[in-house]
């Protein structure tokens, strides 16, 4: 992750333009599908940190063990085993361990209270889909500009590419 910011630095480094992100609307944007061109440089950097790591590594000996043998034989058992459910709670640090059977009727449970609504993948799709139409919408009848739109929609808006590709045939 580090490496494709320096990247992306090195990419625009041409650039003069500095924007500064809108806080009020990072909760709305999708996340980036830009991957920049490897640099050279950022490129041997990456593997002269992966070299010195991996020296690190080797070299570091666990002098103590915290576990016993046998604690170190039942955690195997229990991560091989197909039985168990290993997790990390939601609050608070931790391991939760349940039976998968336990597991599963502990979601049906809470899935199956009156909260929440069953859909399918296409139903999703489609509000994503209303979603990107409405916004198009408003930059067509001024209530947002094409800068706010984008930075709603990101790259891959639907009704905008849907747009571009019908009057490119015309």
């Amino acid at each position: 992750m580090y490496t494709r910011l320096l990247n992306l630095k090195m990419f625009f480094a041409n650039h003069n333009k500095v924007v500064e992100p809108d806080i009020s609307r990072l909760a709305l944007k999708r996340s980036s599908t830009f991957i920049p061109p490897q640099n050279p440089i950022v490129y041997l950097f990456e593997m002269l940190c992966e070299s010195q790591l991996c020296r690190v590594v080797k070299t570091s000996l666990i002098k103590e063990d915290n576990l016993t043998s046998t604690e170190r034989f039942c955690l195997k058992e229990l991560t091989t085993k197909d039985k168990y459910r290993v997790m990390k709670p939601d609050k608070g640090g931790g391991v939760v361990i349940m039976t998968k059977i336990d597991y599963i009727n502990k979601m049906t449970n809470m899935l199956d209270d009156e909260t929440y609504e069953k859909v399918s993948k296409f139903e999703m799709n489609r509000a994503y889909t209303k979603i990107d139409w409405l916004l198009y919408d408003y930059l067509i009848e001024g209530m947002i500009d094409k800068q706010e739109y984008e930075s709603y929609c990101g790259t891959s808006c639907y009704p905008i590419d849907f747009w571009h590709s019908k009057n490119t045939n015309v």
